[in-house]
């Protein structure tokens, strides 16, 4: 056409036509489970294309429906989508150890003309926890950065907070927290004032009862020699987790926690 000097003129047969897809996704694809515990499950549903057609998100665990949820689709941007996965039943026979990890499979059915179901349906593991977390958190001088890590801890059913402040030379002061239904609230009769002798890094059976230790503003106080030994097996053996939420250590800290 070209060499014989012939237009040639383009036209468009049908109608525009754009993409269509429901996109479910969950918040936290593995979440922490305890027995005797319902577990939430926080989802996000997507959409293009479609305009706010009913659909139903359907909770299985292999092929049993635990729960179901009927709702029109999102217009405006992602939707979250609450499931509350209860705790499977438990008889005389039964431990806590005996718990395995769950997989819950939350699908939507696919729609008229919608380009792949890859995303219509996600997984979310349930790892079981027999107790929460212990946590320690230790500040020499109490600030309220830390107060308010203290805080959200607390908020986590996952973890068992204690926090020790230092309140002058060789005193202390020992509270407990622990999530409650209506959010991080103080384990009535656990305050209580504490001697340096009763600190738990100079004692290795009172450390090993501790998963997490966070060191907070001046948190040198606590660090005695046989506290830093301790926190060196415990860290070792005991495959603990050490936080130093202030930063880096001081330098003579640091050298004293180097091998570490």
């Amino acid at each position: 056409a070209s060499s014989l000097n012939v237009p040639i003129y383009t036209t468009t047969f049908g109608t525009e036509s754009g993409v269509k897809n429901v996109v479910l996704t969950a918040r936290s694809p593995r979440l922490v489970m305890f027995p005797g515990r319902s577990v939430v499950v926080r989802l996000s549903i997507d959409q293009r294309g479609f305009r706010q057609e009913k659909i139903e998100v359907v909770a299985k665990e292999g092929d049993s429906i635990l729960a179901s949820q009927a709702m029109k689709l999102p217009v405006s941007g992602p939707e979250e989508i609450r499931f509350e996965i209860p705790p499977r039943e438990m008889d005389s026979s039964t431990t806590t150890q005996g718990f395995q990890q769950r997989t819950i499979r939350f699908e939507v059915s696919p729609l008229p003309d919608e380009a792949t179901e890859a995303d219509n349906h996600v997984t979310v593991l349930m790892q079981p926890l027999e107790k929460p977390i212990e946590t320690l958190v230790l500040e020499g001088k109490p600030y309220w950065d830390n107060k308010f890590l203290v805080r959200n801890f607390s908020s986590d059913p996952v973890l068992k907070v204690t926090a020790i402040n230092r309140v002058n030379d060789g005193r202390f002061v020992e509270q407990k927290y622990q999530a409650s239904e209506g959010g991080a609230e103080s384990l009535s009769g656990t305050w209580r004032t504490i001697e340096s002798h009763e600190l738990p890094l100079d004692d290795m059976d009172k450390l090993k009862e501790y998963r997490v230790i966070v060191l907070g503003r001046e948190a040198g106080v606590f660090l005695s020699s046989e506290a830093i030994e301790n926190v060196r097996q415990w860290l070792s053996k005991e495959g603990g987790c050490l936080v130093c939420s202030r930063g880096a250590p001081t330098s003579t800290m640091a050298q004293r926690l180097a091998d570490i």
